[in-house]
């Protein structure tokens, strides 16, 4: 709801001319929640040494407890367009 109050806040300043409607903000809502995405990080053999959730470039970036591999292709992105809920049960789901 506060994505939808912000997207409300902004429609009116933008003014008249830049008015959205319910189902642009549906959508942007919508789009905006799907940000998440559940990865692997592989050995040269191909099997993961690590499954993780992320969004942005998380999978790339130094983590404090594991090491990211230095090879990019290694780094798989196994669901992509996932809330935070379903990136997180997907991680869980990849580790069990």
């Amino acid at each position: 709801m506060v994505l939808r109050e912000n997207i409300m806040a902004m429609q009116n300043k933008v003014g008249a001319w830049g008015k959205m409607t319910p189902e642009h903000i549906a959508k942007m809502e919508n789009v905006s929640m799907n940000i998440y995405y559940a990865y692997a990080y592989n050995r040269l053999n191909g099997t993961p040494y690590y499954i993780g959730k992320g969004k942005d470039n998380r999978a790339y970036e130094k983590h404090t407890s594991v090491h990211v591999p230095k090879d990019k292709s290694r780094i798989v992105k196994l669901h992509e367009n996932l809330s935070e809920e379903n990136a997180l049960a997907k991680e869980i789901e990849l580790i069990a």
